[in-house]
């Protein structure tokens, strides 16, 4: 019992884990959906924008080029799962 007690103690002393990660890849384009629909009302509103980052340039000045945020030709639609029926919104 003891030398198993000290086997897995240096066991777990001299072992190490890696944490040696990557917390960004390659340019993706990925969209960002989000929005508020109510049904009792007749405006809703759906916001879709771009992921972004980079790793040799800050977060800060990526959010202050439209082109790295917004989508210059996208369209975007709900589509009635009941009725298969589909809206294309402005």
């Amino acid at each position: 019992m003891r030398w198993s007690l000290i086997i897995f103690l240096s066991v777990g002393l001299f072992s190490s884990c890696s944490n040696d990660f990557d917390l960004t890849e390659e340019k993706k384009d990925i969209p960002v959906v989000y929005g508020l629909i109510n049904p009792q009302d007749t405006a809703h509103y759906i916001r879709i924008e771009r992921a972004f980052i980079d790793e040799s340039v800050s977060a800060l000045e990526i959010a202050q080029r439209p082109d790295s945020l917004y989508y210059d030709d996208i369209t975007a639609s709900i589509v009635d799962l009941e009725t298969s029926e589909r809206y294309v919104l402005t």
